[in-house]
């Protein structure tokens, strides 16, 4: 038997139903494990649920969804969409919250704009970008202010569908976010686009006196966030 058919063979003895008590320790420790992980991952979600239904939620999850790769790093992606499912609405956003932070922490490093570069690049010319620890959300409801609201200990808001996106990014090692207007939304959204072309999507949305203000104070905040690519 080779090592990939035993170690196999192992996790479906461990997953199943033998009641052989060696396997029961296996089995316990496998589930606490992933447990914790999940907790670990998603604190919001825990305290907006409350920690008997996070855990029958979790527990759930964990019996549908055996783990896939050989780290845990990667197991708590599927929970945001599991809780959608579930019909968790809010949990389910504050999962996928807390997900791109933990995903946008570990981003790559990379040379981001900073306030500093502003004056030497060309604008005519310029294209940029959001970052690769950048992580966009479109979300239905107000889970953006239940979140910061558990963060900061005080007691979250009514849920609310009020549609918002968020942009989330990795500034001097801590993760920011923030709530962005549709115009700053649309065009994080392309991925990648030229200042000209923020101009004038600006003017579209706000007539030419107003927009061309609106497009210079938009680049002035990515560049104190630092949570776009630095022009070459």
């Amino acid at each position: 038997m080779t090592l990939a058919a035993l170690q196999a063979d192992f996790r479906a003895t461990v997953l199943g139903d033998d009641k052989h008590p060696g396997f029961a320790v296996y089995r316990g420790t496998y589930r606490a494990q992933l447990m914790a992980c999940l907790t670990d991952t998603f604190p919001a979600v825990v305290a907006w649920l409350g920690d008997n239904a996070f855990h029958t939620e979790a527990a759930r999850f964990i019996d549908a969804h055996p783990p896939s790769s050989w780290s845990l790093d990667h197991y708590p992606a599927g929970f945001a969409d599991w809780l959608v499912g579930q019909n968790e609405a809010v949990a389910a956003e504050l999962a996928a919250i807390e997900w791109a932070l933990a995903t946008s922490f570990v981003g790559p490093d990379e040379a981001v704009l900073t306030v500093a570069d502003l004056a030497g690049v060309d604008w005519d010319n310029a294209q940029l970008a959001p970052s690769a620890a950048c992580r966009i959300l479109a979300l239905s409801g107000n889970a953006a202010g239940i979140w910061a609201a558990i963060q900061l200990g005080e007691t979250p808001p009514e849920p609310a569908l009020e549609p918002q996106t968020v942009l989330i990014w990795r500034q001097q090692q801590q993760c920011q976010l923030r709530v962005v207007a549709p115009l700053e939304a649309a065009m994080l959204a392309r991925g990648a686009f030229a200042f000209a072309d923020l101009c004038t999507a600006a003017v579209a949305h706000h007539g030419e006196d107003e927009g061309i203000a609106v497009a210079g104070a938009l680049l002035a905040q990515w560049a104190q966030d630092e949570c776009m690519r630095r022009p070459d």
